[in-house]
């Protein structure tokens, strides 16, 4: 419920596209990473940075769980900027996170499949559409409390029985 800023995100678009054309001219693809509880968060804000920012080169990492705790349907927003993703954060969420108080940052997740993320559809978006990026698996607490290993280890059964990967 806080305000947008959005003069905020118009200089953080601008700030983006300066950065990605100097990556790009050096060869490197500059991503940018929206995330909850930040500037660019819900649907509309990630609209209007989009929308502010060259598509050649500011690409994003989105990230499924942290578009959920935004408010955002991660399926939908990974159909509408496919053509401008160049990594992938999978991540799932809490299903007791209570949607209007959420527990800020990494106590949100849990392993893969434990949570509110359809995240067997998020990667079926992405094979249709011929994704060949990389996509990185979140391990944050409470992941941590089962311990790293262990989490990384449910996440990556999850993704091999479910996900045939």
């Amino acid at each position: 419920d806080r305000p947008v800023d959005w003069a905020a995100i118009r200089r953080q678009a601008e700030l983006c596209n300066r950065v990605g054309a100097y990556a790009a001219a050096h060869g490197v693809t500059f991503c940018y990473n929206p995330h909850a509880y930040t500037d660019v968060a819900t649907a509309e804000e990630v609209d209007f940075f989009a929308g502010h920012t060259d598509p050649e080169t500011v690409k994003l990492c989105l990230d499924c769980g942290h578009a959920t705790l935004a408010g955002v349907d991660p399926i939908a927003q990974l159909e509408t900027y496919i053509g401008r993703v160049a990594y992938i954060h999978l991540k799932d969420v809490d299903p007791t996170v209570e949607k209007n108080a959420p527990l800020f940052g990494r106590r949100s997740f849990v392993p893969l499949g434990f949570g509110t993320v359809n995240v067997k559809g998020y990667l079926k978006v992405l094979q249709a559409h011929g994704y060949e990026g990389f996509a990185c698996v979140g391990m944050p607490p409470p992941c941590a409390e089962i311990n790293d290993y262990e989490s990384a280890a449910i996440s990556r059964m999850y993704l091999k029985l479910n996900c045939h990967l």
